[in-house]
């Protein structure tokens, strides 16, 4: 059962909560915020972008630290410990409990710094829809420009709120995907056109095994956008016979059964496990090297598949001996260390760009509680949310969601009838007529779902 709860905060329980954090966060009635975070209440908690950015910088390096002193190794079996260094995301969830709660603590306090954003704004003000039976899921409108980068986190911020805490420990946040500072900070001061313009972009794409810690990449593929804007796709195409689905069989209509790979990979050609995994780590280091020919390497939540890539690679038993695979690796780990716009995530780009979408059409006229429903009404409607997967709809700043329900379509039809070459490029891909029969069928899939937007 799904829930929303818009009078949970002037509810018995809410109210208590919002009693529990002190006279600032109930100055507004019920301790609802009474507008959006607009720029001034971003300013007023968070200073300067540049300053914040200084904090969760400081928050980024003491967790890289600890990943070092206080690891929990049961909890961090498998995962890739090198990516994590790195900065592409932070995962407190892995780390002993002691320094787990140190550092959630921090985040809190320091980097969300909650206590004086309630103060300031009240508590959040955005019901979501949750089937969680005891906890409500809240979040901010945020009207803030993009460019201050603690807009960027709060957009992407969630909290639970647990009717049977008080004050600041009824509320808590996911710790085991917080964004990691060069995501952050990209996101915040420069465009996805400052970032791609005259540039070599590989856009890079993974599916994996499933969404467990430890699921395997198990393809990938890489498609090139040059500096003229020629788009086409590149041969290497990387299928993988993984063991966490070979093991599952599946069956037909006509009673027989096979493995779950045979009948992903249908058709087309496998590498297969080998010994220790060498067989795939010989494709998987061409297919990463391939990548470090790009001024760019960009995708649609890259910063997942590169982890999970790598994770991958790292974690199969022939590794430590594959030297093919391990300087692939060195390759690109020193060519992002040289550049850190090597690398572009547009996921936050995404969110930022449907959260300022919904926001630029909510009717200010309306009363607060009103503007309310209508936002979060628009940011899980069909225009902004994709059912097209099985099993329920994808996330609302998915490729799938922006592709099939909204007008994208479109605009690349009328930016190639205006003479633009990428725009006539990637028309030229998915209708079909440069041969590829995977985009053929994805643009099927996408005009099936939008009959009104015709080729």
């Amino acid at each position: 059962m799904v829930k929303i709860n818009d009078s949970f905060f002037t509810s018995p329980k809410g109210a208590r909560i919002v009693k529990g954090l002190g006279s600032g966060a109930s100055s507004s009635p019920g301790g609802i915020i009474q507008g959006r975070i607009t720029d001034e209440i971003i300013e007023r908690v968070y200073g300067d972008s540049a300053s914040f950015m200084k904090v969760y910088e400081s928050f980024q390096s003491d967790y890289i630290k600890a990943l070092s002193t206080d690891l929990d190794t049961a909890r961090a079996s498998g995962v890739d410990l090198d990516s994590l260094k790195r900065g592409t995301k932070i995962d407190l969830g892995i780390l002993k409990r002691e320094a787990r709660e140190q550092l959630s603590s921090r985040y809190r306090n320091e980097v969300l710094r909650l206590p004086t954003l309630f103060a300031e704004a009240g508590v959040p003000n955005v019901s979501l829809p949750s089937s969680n039976l005891y906890r409500e899921l809240f979040r901010y409108q945020i009207e803030a420009g993009y460019d201050h980068s603690a807009a960027v986190l709060l957009n992407r911020t969630l909290l639970n709120v647990d009717p049977d805490k008080i004050g600041m420990n009824a509320f808590s946040f996911g710790s085991s995907n917080l964004i990691g500072v060069r995501q952050l900070k990209q996101t915040s001061t420069k465009s996805l056109k400052d970032l791609f313009e005259g540039k070599r972009v590989f856009t890079f794409d993974i599916e994996t095994t499933g969404i467990f810690r430890g699921a395997q990449a198990r393809s990938m593929a890489i498609s090139e956008m040059s500096p003229t804007g020629d788009i086409r796709l590149l041969d290497e195409t990387v299928s993988f016979a993984s063991k966490q689905l070979t093991g599952i069989n599946v069956g037909s209509a006509t009673g027989a059964t096979r493995s779950l790979t045979e009948m992903l990979f249908e058709g087309r050609k496998v590498t297969q496990y080998g010994q220790g995994g060498d067989e795939f780590l010989d494709e998987a280091a061409k297919f990463v090297r391939r990548l470090t020919e790009a001024d760019v390497v960009a995708g649609h939540n890259v910063m997942f598949d590169i982890t999970t890539l790598f994770q991958t690679i790292r974690n199969m038993p022939a590794f430590q001996n594959h030297k093919a695979a391990q300087e692939a690796l060195s390759m690109f780990d020193a060519k992002w260390t040289a550049n850190e716009d090597f690398v572009v995530d547009t996921l936050e780009y995404a969110r930022t760009y449907l959260n300022k979408k919904i926001m630029d059409k909510i009717d200010t006229t309306l009363p607060q509680d009103a503007q309310i429903r209508q936002f979060r009404d628009m940011l899980f409607s069909d225009d902004f949310m994709s059912r097209i997967h099985l099993g329920g709809s994808t996330a609302t700043a998915s490729m799938e969601a922006i592709a099939a329900n909204t007008n994208l379509l479109q605009l690349v039809e009328q930016a190639g009838e205006s003479g633009d070459e990428t725009a006539r490029n990637l028309i030229k891909m998915l209708s079909g007529e440069s041969g590829d029969e995977t985009a053929k069928n994805v643009t099927r899939i996408l005009y099936k779902r939008n009959p009104h937007r015709r080729h």
